[in-house]
């Protein structure tokens, strides 16, 4: 894949990147891993969704696994702040992101009472 296209495919600024010496290549394959985990991802939270609609106390459920072009801005965005926790020769890679991006996929359980929480 081309770098500039990939770059603004993901609106991704090359600058940045410079910045940070962060290499494309390097998000490129973080994406191609992202996608194959994405169907797996919908698959869990559907099923956890499921679970959760038929407790009579829940309103409603919704959930959503996270974008990926989301997923490398923000890989982007939280790099200096992980050069800081880690060391500065740190880098997001396949091993590493998704223990590092906690919010991957979520899931929201709207109920009508707050105390009904613990009980859900």
């Amino acid at each position: 894949m081309d770098r500039n296209y990939f770059l603004d495919m993901y609106g991704l600024a090359a600058q940045d990147l410079i910045d940070l010496n962060i290499n494309w290549i390097d998000l490129y394959n973080i994406l191609q891993d992202y996608k194959k985990s994405i169907d797996i991802c919908d698959a869990r939270l559907m099923y956890v969704a499921n679970v959760l609609r038929q407790h009579p106390k829940v309103h409603s459920v919704k959930t959503r696994v996270k974008d990926p072009k989301r997923l490398l801005q923000k890989l982007v965005r939280k790099t200096p702040d992980r050069r800081e926790k880690y060391g500065e020769n740190y880098n997001f890679n396949i091993q590493n992101y998704k223990d590092e991006i906690t919010d991957i996929m979520g899931i929201r359980v709207i109920h009508l009472f707050k105390e009904d929480w613990e009980e859900i």
